[in-house]
């Protein structure tokens, strides 16, 4: 770990492969770059700061990255300001022949789309719904049953069973007198 000026601050070792947490503690510096000592101590002692970051992967011989801190005292809202303006930068479908378009943008054309196939869902539903009503209503009028012809059917037949029964009952009895009378 080296400051700007390439002054070493730190060392430690990252294992290729691996994710590798880094403390990373940074001395405090007033305006003008002179070190503030912590008196609270005795001997006194520069106050830190301590950055964590991971790194993974398997880095190369001599690979850097770098992080910057804002000015001694700072207290702007660039980051602030720099999220926002993202709401509006072109950075959705890049890919595009429109130059692409914002997150704002992306997110109004997705709830949008979501809406319009909702309604075409509920639409198409109550479509399909009154069609199969239609087929079963044409289906039940051409091959229907009427309850009520059924069941004087059916006390029809019971009747023609029990008349036929006795019928049969009949002859037998005749054909049985006519045997034993031999």
């Amino acid at each position: 770990l080296v400051d700007a000026k390439g002054g070493t601050l730190g060392t430690g070792t990252i294992v290729p492969g691996q994710s590798n947490t880094l403390n990373l503690k940074v001395g405090i510096v007033d305006a003008s770059g002179n070190p503030v000592m912590d008196t609270t101590v005795t001997p006194n002692v520069q106050k830190t700061f301590t950055v964590q970051t991971t790194v993974g992967g398997t880095p190369k011989t001599g690979e850097t990255f770098t992080m910057n801190l804002t000015g001694a005292a700072s207290s702007d809202n660039r980051n602030a300001q720099a999220l926002v303006a993202l709401q509006t930068k072109q950075t959705v479908d890049t890919g595009s022949a429109s130059k692409g378009i914002s997150l704002t943008d992306a997110y109004n054309t997705l709830v949008t789309n979501v809406g319009t196939k909702t309604a075409q869902g509920k639409s198409d539903s109550a479509a399909t719904t009154a069609i199969l009503e239609n087929a079963k209503g044409a289906r039940d009028s051409l091959s229907g049953v009427n309850l009520d012809e059924e069941t004087g059917n059916l006390v029809k037949y019971q009747q023609y069973y029990t008349a036929s029964s006795q019928i049969i009952k009949a002859a037998q009895e005749t054909f049985a007198t006519l045997i034993n009378s031999l």
